[in-house]
């Protein structure tokens, strides 16, 4: 039993103790209210802290493939919407071609013939010298795009493009040498070195049919990449949503834990500050034996 003392007043620095321990849980249930987040330093859960920010960095890098993807299916739909026109071309070329090889038609209609021909040429390859998504060719040259869709540097979709251009797709029109060139009048069977008996739109229609095969098997090519890339976009959300969700068991605060917290610890505090006056008040008693 301890005796009556004044020099050192026990029970009051257990109150302070108590009180001081219950002020710190206070303060963390305060913060973490305040911020939404259970871990706000190292302190709180050091472990805790660097999962959470490797997630954080993985949401943040799939946010972005997301972008690119949705910006790689804009780029093929800007290719898709062009090479839509160039077919438009070459299937009304194949028309003047077979309009052409009609013996209906004279030398000078077969001129006239080949003027729209000739400028649906030019057309075609205007089209695809000028068709680029940020300055990138995506019908006017053969490269190789790398679509970047994930948070890992290998996580990628290729794309190989194909040059459009009139002399690029089964040599259609205005080649190097002239005896590859055609054209829908009978002037041009001179510059071929054939004989005035065969007209030169026979070939023609042959290569426009070997263009729109080319054109056909692009699109082709460029859907299998656009659809390829929806469904990579689709997973990124997927992969996304469950990132955040892993994130937030590890860093979110619970609301309902953590008000609970801060009223037990309000209580305390109110309760540790009348034992602390209660435990210094306790020496007066000693007042009375000096009577």
């Amino acid at each position: 039993m301890s005796g009556l003392v004044i020099n050192s007043n026990i029970p009051a620095v257990t109150a302070q103790r108590h009180l001081a321990n219950s002020r710190l849980d206070m303060e963390k249930a305060m913060e973490r209210l305040s911020s939404g987040k259970r871990i706000n330093s190292a302190m709180d859960d050091a472990a805790g802290l660097t999962i959470s920010h490797s997630l954080d960095a993985k949401v943040t890098s799939l946010n972005q493939a997301s972008r690119n993807a949705n910006d790689a299916i804009s780029m093929i739909n800007l290719a898709e919407g062009a090479l839509d026109q160039v077919s438009k071309m070459l299937t009304r070329m194949r028309e003047l071609a077979v309009q052409s090889l009609n013996d209906t038609y004279s030398s000078t209609d077969r001129t006239n013939l080949n003027l729209e021909y000739q400028a649906l040429s030019s057309e075609v390859s205007r089209i695809a010298d000028n068709t680029k998504f940020n300055g990138v060719a995506i019908i006017g040259e053969s490269s190789t795009i790398v679509f970047q869709v994930g948070d890992q540097s290998t996580d990628t979709i290729t794309l190989t493009t194909q040059a459009m251009q009139a002399d690029e797709i089964a040599a259609i029109s205005g080649a190097s040498t002239a005896s590859t060139t055609f054209h829908l009048d009978d002037t041009a069977i001179n510059t071929v070195g054939t004989t005035t008996s065969i007209s030169t739109a026979k070939a023609a229609l042959g290569r426009i049919d070997a263009a729109i095969d080319d054109v056909d098997s692009y699109r082709a090519s460029l859907g299998a990449v656009g659809n390829r890339l929806q469904h990579s976009a689709a997973n990124l959300s997927t992969r996304v949503e469950n990132q955040m969700a892993a994130r937030s068991r590890i860093e979110d605060a619970d609301y309902a834990v953590e008000a609970a917290n801060l009223a037990r610890a309000q209580i305390l505090q109110q309760a540790g500050t009348a034992m602390l006056s209660q435990a210094n008040a306790s020496g007066v008693t000693i007042l009375s034996l000096l009577k």
